[in-house]
């Protein structure tokens, strides 16, 4: 089947009620509490350069890590509230800003639970020989939160939505969608209800 024949469904613009389910992909908890505290370290330091005298000090502190905070704010914050997996009208859309917006009907599809770090030959969720590891090629990769297009080991497109490597890959005809939102059973639970799910 090619992809003009996998048609994409409409789930951009359907209501919320008539979603199987709208699954978010936020950034891992510790990473942003990380972050939070390197952020208080930072002004703890520049406030005390200030009250000691040190005034070239405190403002070198501010022009390095002010510019890097806000870039990391967007990377940890903005951007992973914003991703997001819909699972509506028989089709699934994945929607990772800037990197990726993609949709695909469910119907043909192979779909299967499985862990990307896992042994090819262990259990339960054993990876796939051909699926990891995965290539970056526009995307975002940190401290395990993966967003954007990838390429697997054997080759294939690979577009990536998750937050761990416990993930719910869906292949089609052309590319693999690998999905791994907070609550990944909610998602193979909905997915489940148009195309059998292998391994839930």
């Amino acid at each position: 089947m090619s992809e003009t024949e996998h048609k994409e469904p409409d789930t951009a613009n359907a209501h919320p009620d008539e979603t199987d389910g709208i699954f978010t992909v936020p950034m891992l908890p510790m990473v942003q509490a990380m972050f939070l505290i390197f952020v208080a370290g930072t002004v703890a330091a520049s406030v005390w350069s200030f009250r000691s005298g040190l005034l070239w000090t405190g403002l070198c502190i501010l022009a390095v890590t002010v510019p890097l905070a806000a870039l990391y704010w967007f990377i940890l914050f903005v951007n992973p509230a914003r991703t997001r997996i819909i699972v509506s009208r028989g089709g699934l859309l994945v929607e990772a800003p800037p990197f990726l917006s993609a949709s695909t009907e469910l119907a043909g599809v192979r779909a299967f639970l499985t862990n990307l770090r896992a042994d090819p030959d262990a259990g339960p969720d054993p990876t796939p020989p051909d699926l990891a590891p995965l290539e970056k090629v526009r995307c975002m990769a940190y401290c395990g939160y993966r967003a954007g297009e990838f390429k697997t080991s054997g080759g294939r497109q690979a577009y990536v939505a998750a937050r761990s490597d416990r993930v719910l890959c869906i292949e089609t005809p052309t590319r693999t969608l690998i999905l791994g939102p907070a609550d990944l059973d909610g998602l193979a639970q909905a997915v489940s209800a148009h195309v059998p799910v292998a391994g839930a």
